[in-house]
């Protein structure tokens, strides 16, 4: 059985993190985020919020996206953003990326 840290190296290696700065015009940026953390920092510009939850199930609800369209995720730390890009990637998603946290993206 693997340890959680051994998983998130493995997420980690194969959603790489990216910087804001490396976002695409016509990429994705999703917020994996609950609400109430939402409410209390707001979105990055041209985000979308859908909870991790619901994410794998509205997905494809999005305008346009595709299996070829850049995904890219954060979160409030970077780990389900994470989580949320394997799922995205074992639905057939190819180009998904993780920018991770909050913090880590005002920093940028």
């Amino acid at each position: 059985m693997k340890t959680l840290q051994e998983l998130l190296l493995e997420f980690h290696n194969e959603i790489p993190k990216k910087d804001l700065r490396d976002v695409p015009m016509n990429a994705f940026i999703i917020d994996v985020r609950q609400i109430e953390e939402i409410r209390s920092t707001k979105l990055i510009s041209n985000a979308v919020h859908i909870p991790r939850g619901k994410l794998e199930f509205v997905i494809s609800q999005l305008d346009g996206i595709s299996e070829s369209s850049p995904i890219y995720l954060y979160c409030a730390a970077g780990i389900r953003s994470a989580l949320a890009g394997m799922s995205l990637k074992r639905l057939g998603y190819k180009n998904v990326f993780n920018l991770g946290g909050f913090v880590d993206l005002l920093e940028s």
